[in-house]
């Protein structure tokens, strides 16, 4: 890196290390839209911060830092996921097999954007929503609020019990996150309807396990793509997808 990139790198992670969030954003913000810096010092500037306290960046940083770059174009966006997620977490023997626009739904959590199967997970570099039960139920936002909090401690229960379980025997090592992480392997009921996949896991954690209903749902980029290139898209990602899963169906 060059002075001005230690420089600036040392900064953010002295922000990182006091649990300044909104600096931190603001600053991570900058960084990638007015820098100026090259692209390779700006990813890995992102990739130490993932490295110094990936839970952190994970839970407070990183969709507030994709929200300020929302409308940079999808290319840029991609080639970023793909630096960062190959230099600096990407398992022993993992690999990239498909990327592609869309949505996974896990019970009330919505996530979506660029989507990232590898032979080991899917990856999903985008906003996460979780449905409000107030738009269920017209109750108070409290309620609301209690539910979404609620959904949150889950997904951080998952997401720790999946990285755990990628780990074992591929990597003894620390691996940062920049995603959210769906697994494919042990996945049972294994549904192709005609816009989607489902199928269903159980995830162990340190109290109980956990059941994941997810649906894939691939979408179309309609200024990039016809809706014949997308449905040969979606034909890709079916069969890939549903190869995977049945291959790692009884891992």
């Amino acid at each position: 890196m060059s002075l001005m990139s230690n420089d600036v790198l040392g900064n953010l992670l002295f922000l990182i290390e006091n649990r300044k969030s909104r600096k931190l954003i603001k600053q991570i913000g900058f960084l990638i839209k007015n820098s100026g810096m090259p692209f390779e010092q700006i990813c890995d500037i992102i990739g130490e911060l993932i490295k110094r306290d990936s839970d952190y960046f994970m839970d407070h940083i990183f969709q507030p830092v994709l929200r300020r770059i929302r409308k940079f174009p999808y290319q840029f966006l991609v080639d970023m996921d793909l630096y960062i997620l190959k230099k600096f977490c990407f398992l022993q023997g993992e690999e990239i097999l498909l990327v592609f626009y869309g949505s996974v739904l896990e019970k009330k959590v919505s996530t979506t954007g660029r989507l990232y199967l590898t032979n080991y997970r899917l990856i999903a570099s985008g906003t996460q929503v979780v449905q409000s039960a107030q738009k269920r139920t017209g109750s108070p936002s409290l309620i609301g609020s209690l539910v979404r909090s609620g959904i949150t401690r889950h997904r951080k229960n998952v997401r720790k019990a999946i990285t755990k379980a990628l780990r074992q025997g591929i990597s003894q090592y620390e691996v940062p996150e920049w995603g959210f992480v769906f697994p494919i392997t042990g996945a049972y009921n294994i549904k192709r309807a005609k816009n989607r996949i489902s199928y269903v896991l159980t995830i162990a954690t340190e109290k109980k396990p956990i059941r994941m209903d997810i649906k894939v749902i691939p979408g179309r980029l309609k200024k990039q793509q016809s809706k014949q290139e997308f449905q040969s898209k979606k034909e890709q990602i079916f069969n890939q997808l549903i190869d995977l899963l049945n291959q790692y169906k009884n891992n």
